[in-house]
């Protein structure tokens, strides 16, 4: 596409007046999912997408169980113990898939059997797990996130759509789930304290879960919708009090927050079964007082392995965003999609599988939607960038295709869910690909975009205008004959309001990354991360890793070499902050990296 019609498509969705409110969360739309759409050689699991609700939540139930396998399978066991755990893995993973399939189809009459076969084969995993290793930490938070995740699916049925006994029976379940997250949440309050749970917090959480457990007795006996939600309305006025008490006091516990965000979440869905207009309102800021984060994706030959840090010396929370059997690796980006405040996760498959881009809720590692970026039978793998939700309500995400694919851009708004615009910033006849970045340079509130490509063109940098589309800047980041490909991401480092650039070398010459001013084009900083002995490439992003308010450089190493750690630099001053090794072992597929 031209771009003079690309400019008007961004002039048409983006142009709003610097500093207006910006609107509450959005709900993300999934769009461009065929039903009937077969990849060739595509994983079973994977052949058939669907975008219902209930559709997503199965598969985020899916996604969930292998996640648990992954983990469970992966540490050092007895045989008998092995035994037990990976039979019973493996046939709750079999009964999910079948599971997604059946709501995929809309072969309704199958759910409730196939639900059913999950919940024996997932309880047996359960008791083996508690049996054999139940004092992980990491296996307690995937047991966590699988419960999670089946509760959101039990609660989707009805969905408040034509009333009568599905709504009433999704109302019921949603509420007893909440009781049940809520004990949860007094219980991990309870554990991170050193000197036992607050008295009127845990009197407050008590009351809260009773509260819903008389809601779904209520509901069970035939209480009006109407005064269900009145009885919700006022349960959701003791739930902002909690939230701001737990803010106040665990302000840095991931587990305490992540367990909140679950009770959250299930409030909110109770609240839509139940018809309410938006309710409830998002955690107050004392639940979630940083929007600071981290995301690392496994490089190629790895499986799709993304964790999620806010503290380096934090936990993580490890989730697997495709089937653990796909190795092409997991690209990421981070940036607050929905307008609730909390960074949300995108993440972009590898070569070798359909271009599936998903997007996890921050707050809870829900997934909140997907779409297919390119046609059918493009499997080359897909670069990725994200934008928070802009003034006028739109949800960008940019995302550019793998080497051996052309240079075609196309940036997505997921609040309307569509495409709103496409260009080739290079040649079309070049198979060099492309990788884009999304940052306001201009301080007009609407992110810039910014691509550079992969290896087999020169290392130029392209800045869009995100007002009208127009070209504002070209350059060469290195030596003009560098054929090998660039790597970008995009931050105020130099907290002049306005986006930096920060370049990384792909394969080919000594890798270093590069801060650039995106106005004038003036190098602002270099580090080689890795010695010049090392010409693997450098995949970049930023984190606040020392909560100074100053963005500092993600140096991330490419494919190649094993045990090369990711390193972080200080943005103020270049110096070595901190490096850790994600992935362990022999594993050198490089690492993508992702932050704000």
């Amino acid at each position: 596409m031209r771009l003079a019609i690309l400019g008007l498509v961004f002039a048409t969705v983006c142009s709003s007046a610097v500093g207006q409110t910006i609107r509450p969360p959005v709900t993300l739309r999934s769009f461009n999912l065929p039903p009937n759409f077969v990849p060739g050689g595509q994983l079973a699991a994977e052949r058939v997408l669907g975008s219902s609700q209930y559709q997503l939540n199965a598969m985020q139930l899916l996604i969930q169980v292998r996640t648990l396998r992954e983990e469970c399978t992966r540490l050092p066991l007895a045989p008998s113990g092995r035994q037990a755990i990976v039979l019973a893995a493996n046939l709750s993973v079999q009964r999910a898939e079948a599971l997604h399939q059946a709501s995929v189809r809309n072969n309704f009459a199958a759910l409730p059997a196939l639900r059913a076969s999950l919940r024996g084969s997932l309880d047996a995993l359960t008791r083996s797990v508690q049996l054999y290793l139940g004092g992980n930490p990491g296996l307690r938070q995937a047991i966590a996130q699988v419960e999670f995740a089946e509760q959101r699916l039990d609660g989707g049925n009805g969905g408040g759509i034509g009333g009568g006994n599905e709504q009433r029976e999704s109302a019921a379940r949603l509420a007893y789930a909440v009781e049940s997250q809520s004990e949860q949440l007094r219980a991990a309050i309870a554990d991170a304290s050193n000197f036992g749970t607050d008295a009127n917090m845990a009197r407050a959480l008590r009351n809260y879960a009773f509260g819903y457990r008389r809601l779904a007795e209520s509901i069970e006996t035939g209480i009006a919708i109407q005064q269900a939600l009145s009885a919700y309305t006022a349960l959701v006025e003791q739930w902002r009090g909690i939230v701001n008490a737990i803010g106040a006091s665990f302000a840095t516990n991931v587990i305490v927050q992540t367990q909140a965000a679950r009770t959250n979440s299930l409030t909110a869905d109770l609240g839509r079964v139940l018809g309410g207009a938006e309710q409830p309102l998002p955690p107050g800021p004392g639940l979630f007082p940083s929007r600071r984060c981290m995301v690392v994706g496994a490089g190629e030959t790895g499986g799709p392995h993304v964790k999620l840090v806010h503290e380096l010396n934090g936990p993580s929370h490890d989730f697997f965003a495709y089937d653990v059997q796909y190795r092409g690796g997991v690209r990421v980006a981070v940036a607050d999609l929905n307008g609730d405040g909390t960074p949300d996760i995108v993440t972009a498959p590898g070569r070798g599988m359909i271009p599936l881009i998903r997007v996890f809720n921050g707050r809870d590692l829900s997934l909140m939607a997907q779409f297919v970026a390119y046609d059918p039978p493009f499997d080359l793998g897909v670069y990725v960038a994200a934008a928070d939700l802009t003034p006028n309500g739109r949800a960008l995400i940019a995302v550019g295709p793998g080497v051996g694919g052309p240079p075609h851009v196309k940036l997505f708004d997921l609040a309307a869910g569509r495409m709103i615009s496409e260009l080739y910033p290079y040649p079309k006849e070049l198979r060099c690909g492309a990788r884009p970045a999304l940052g306001d340079i201009n301080r007009d509130g609407l992110p810039e975009l910014v691509t550079v490509p992969g290896a087999g063109n020169g290392p130029h940098v392209k800045i869009f205008n995100g007002a009208d589309g127009a070209l504002l800047r070209e350059f060469s980041a290195v030596e003009e004959s560098f054929r090998g490909g660039l790597f970008v991401a995009m931050a105020d480092v130099t907290r002049n309001g306005r986006a930096d650039l920060i370049l990384g070398t792909d394969a080919g010459r000594v890798a270093v990354l590069k801060v650039v001013d995106g106005v004038t084009g003036r190098e602002l900083g270099a580090v080689e991360p890795f010695g010049r002995n090392e010409s693997g490439g450098v995949r970049v992003g930023t984190f606040d890793v020392n909560a100074d308010g100053i963005m500092d450089l993600i140096a991330a190493p490419g494919a190649g070499v094993a045990g090369l750690p990711v390193r972080i630099y200080n943005g103020a001053n270049s110096r070595l902050l901190h490096e850790f090794v994600p992935f362990q072992g022999n594993f050198a597929g490089g690492v993508f990296v992702g932050g704000k």
